[in-house]
């Protein structure tokens, strides 16, 4: 996990990239509950990384992707 600062803060989500299969998954695996949030995040992401390296990464929960 990055921390950028040495403040406590509460834990907002978690995002997790696959380079080699060039995947950004979302959680949460268990249940088919998406967080809109974090995956409107997540496609961010992935146009930025579009954007600097012209890499197309799917995105998506880890129960579809």
């Amino acid at each position: 996990m990055l921390v950028c600062s040495s403040k406590p803060r509460k834990f907002a989500g978690y995002v997790d990239f696959h380079t080699y299969g060039q995947l950004i998954m979302t959680p949460y695996g268990y249940d088919r509950k998406a967080d809109t949030a974090v995956t409107a995040l997540a496609f961010l992401a992935a146009a930025a990384i579009k954007a600097r390296s012209n890499l197309d990464y799917t995105v998506g929960a880890v129960f579809e992707v």
